[in-house]
């Protein structure tokens, strides 16, 4: 299953060596580009294609492989992306044992609640990387960016005011 792992290709040594992306730099990642945050500032960017030109200029934290282990912030970015991932499909089982956590089956949310809880403090924790206050918050997630959120799932949007 996991052979399409992102990898590094690096000169060393007089050869061309690959190494693998850890699982947690994915996870972090994944945490990052699903957030609020992220969303709220792409969109000032992008009219209605995104391409790699808009992502190299995206002001993305790149903690080292060390500080992604070691960070309690980022740990807990990356627990609950691998939670979302577990959630959403069945077939990453063996993820669980790629990721230093020890994640039950009654750890890994069913309903949309459940689902909620982990990605709304993955967007207050990215809030904080990104230096953004509450109040700030409050606008970045009003019905003028984020329309259809502030419709459609309001129970998510209590989630991230309280």
């Amino acid at each position: 299953m996991f052979g399409h792992i992102p990898k590094k290709y690096t000169y060393e040594n007089e050869k061309i060596t690959i190494k693998e992306i850890p699982f947690e730099r994915v996870l972090f990642v994944q945490a990052l580009f699903n957030s609020l945050i992220v969303d709220f500032i792409v969109r000032f960017m992008v009219d209605i294609n995104l391409n790699k030109t808009y992502l190299m200029r995206l002001p993305i934290p790149q903690p080292s492989d060390t500080e992604l282990l070691e960070n309690k912030t980022y740990q807990k970015l990356i627990k609950n992306a691998l939670l979302l991932n577990l959630s959403n499909n069945n077939n990453l089982e063996e993820l669980k044992t790629k990721v230093n956590f020890k994640i039950q089956k009654s750890d890994i949310p069913i309903t949309q609640k459940q689902k909620d809880k982990p990605q709304a403090e993955n967007d207050l924790l990215i809030a904080e990387l990104y230096g953004i206050n509450n109040e700030q918050l409050e606008h970045l997630i009003s019905p003028a960016y984020f329309k259809i959120l502030n419709d459609k799932n309001l129970s998510y949007l209590s989630l991230l005011s309280d």
